[in-house]
Formats: structure tokens, C-alpha cells, sequence
């Protein structure tokens, strides 16, 4: 028996940013709430974001494109989003699709949220 993929998002504020941690599989059947997650978080207000990705435990092309719809939306009110730790695989399809040419890639939650906050030069897209 095929168990479906889980995956689990939990919301915490660290200096005023909020920072989703994703914990499971990001795929094809789950990305989607990832990106609804963004959403929602849209809507309250929410304007800068950090996806933590310490605890993703399988990734495909499906995370980089939630990462950037979700960039785009956040973009377009005059937000950003940034990605904390994410697994090595999904840092390699990242760097092949050019996703961290365009949104912070960072080693922890605290350099994710600086680059957010604009802390060194090239920490965030232009």
C-alpha cells in the first residue's frame, strides 16, 4: 500500500517576519497548500516571508515553484520571500532553474530574514 505524501506548515513570527516552517514531502499533490499557506498569509497581511526548510524531507521542481508564485504574489504588493536550509536536492534543482538568482537562499532563519530586510548588497532580488 502507496501512503500519500504528507506535508505540514507551522507559522511562528521572528522579528516581525513571518516564517513558515515546512516539514515533509513537496510535491505534485502538496505543493499546492504550501502555496495556499502564502496566500492566506497574504491576506492577513503578512509582507515578508521565510519559507524554513530544515525539516523537508523530499523535494522536486514542485517547491521552486511554489517558492516563486509565491515571491511573485508577495512581489507585486511590495513584499518578498526568502527560503531557510533547504534540503541539498532541492538546492541543486533551485540553482539549475535559477530560482536563487531571484529569491534569498540562505543557511538559516536568521540570514533569510536579514536578507529580507535588505543587509548586504545581493542578499535580495532586485
Amino acid at each position: 500500500m502507496h501512503s500519500q505524501p504528507s506535508l505540514s506548515v507551522s507559522e511562528q513570527y521572528l522579528d516581525g517576519v513571518l516564517v513558515l516552517a515546512v516539514s515533509g514531502d513537496v510535491d505534485l499533490t502538496t505543493a499546492p497548500s504550501l502555496v495556499e499557506r502564502i496566500r492566506a498569509a497574504l491576506e492577513r497581511g503578512d509582507r515578508r516571508i521565510v519559507l524554513d526548510c530544515r525539516n523537508v524531507t523530499f523535494a522536486d521542481s514542485k517547491l521552486a515553484e511554489a517558492v516563486l508564485v509565491g515571491a511573485k504574489r508577495l512581489r507585486d504588493i511590495g513584499g518578498d520571500l526568502a527560503v531557510a536550509l533547504p534540503p541539498q536536492p532541492a538546492r541543486r534543482v533551485f540553482e539549475i532553474l535559477g530560482v536563487d538568482t531571484v529569491v534569498a537562499v540562505r543557511d538559516s532563519v536568521t540570514e533569510a530574514i536579514h536578507a529580507l530586510r535588505g543587509g548586504l548588497p545581493g542578499d535580495s532580488a532586485a
